[in-house]
């Protein structure tokens, strides 16, 4: 809206719904990053990104699951590394942005 753009109607919708009306030439939408490439449907970087996604992981300090904190955080990293290599977009706008930071 800010750009002056409103797209009318405004649809909420559940995921397959959505990304058939993204499909059909009805809608756009927001995704993450790391939507992978769906065929009928092209993904573009905002520019400047105005959104982000935080992802937490959380445990009990004196669980058995606190030894393995680094490890599953790890774990977790990589597979985000994974699904983002997945979206040829998303993957160059990372290499870009991991040159030009400080």
């Amino acid at each position: 809206m800010r750009a002056g753009f409103l797209p009318l109607p405004v649809y909420e919708a559940d995921p397959a719904s959505c990304l058939h009306l993204v499909r059909a030439g009805r809608a756009t939408s927001l995704c993450r990053a790391t939507f992978p490439p769906t065929s009928g449907i092209v993904t573009v970087p905002l520019a400047p990104p105005e959104l982000s996604w935080r992802h937490v992981i959380g445990w009990a300090p004196h669980s058995l699951a606190w030894g393995l904190a680094d490890e599953v955080v790890g774990h977790a990293k990589a597979v985000h590394a994974d699904a983002a290599a997945l979206n040829p977009a998303y993957a160059t706008w990372l290499r870009r942005r991991t040159r030009s930071a400080p």
